[in-house]
């Protein structure tokens, strides 16, 4: 499909084997998908009509080359930040060294969802709709995400821990304030539920 990226303020279409530097938008148009790997073994699968940005990817140096379908960790400590500003993102993280350091994390207008245990395989997803309102899933396969809700004065966003084999569905209501930027409305409950296998990533 068509798959385009913004990097340094200039638009091309994304290609096989193309670099995909720090700060780039990803946009993959209607019936279209792009598969993204890190030099740390992630893998991020972007569905169809999906904007993210790579908003930081950071790793310290290793030897040799490595085979991503082999790795098993992560070859040197990493820490990656996605905003997945709408769509579909299926995430697979290695194990990750978290003793030295290690994140990785995806922010969304809903909230952010933080890899506590790794390996893990996730989906999040985010589609706004015209009508104003919005669906948001973020459901776990392996491994464990937390999901916080942005703070919204003193005291903090509220958090939870989706564990694998279950499913956090949120009730979304969208609006646009007078610079055309989304503000999002999360409405409790949120707490994730036990799901089929076959509808996990």
């Amino acid at each position: 499909g068509t798959v385009n990226m913004i990097a340094n303020g200039t638009s091309t279409a994304l290609g096989v084997d193309d670099a995909v530097p720090q700060n780039a938008k990803i946009n993959t148009a209607a019936d279209s998908s792009v598969r993204l790997v890190f030099s740390n073994g992630i893998t991020a699968k972007l569905g169809a009509d999906t904007e993210l940005v790579v908003a930081e990817f950071l790793q310290g140096p290793f030897g040799g080359t490595i085979r991503v379908m082999d790795v098993v960790e992560e070859p040197s400590p990493s820490r990656s930040r996605l905003t997945l500003n709408r769509g579909e993102l299926v995430a697979n993280v290695k194990k990750l060294r978290f003793d030295q350091g290690s994140s990785f994390t995806v922010q969304s207008p809903v909230g952010t969802a933080d890899i506590r245990d790794a390996p893990a395989t996730f989906r999040l997803v985010f589609r706004p709709e015209d009508t104003g309102q919005a669906s948001f899933s973020l459901s776990c396969a392996v491994g464990s995400v937390a999901f916080q809700q942005p703070s919204r004065g003193e005291g903090g966003g509220s958090g939870v821990l989706v564990p694998a084999g279950q499913e956090l569905v949120v009730t979304v209501r969208v609006t646009r304030n007078a610079q055309g930027k989304l503000e999002v409305k999360v409405l409790p409950p949120i707490q994730p539920k036990p799901v089929s296998p076959a509808k996990l990533p």
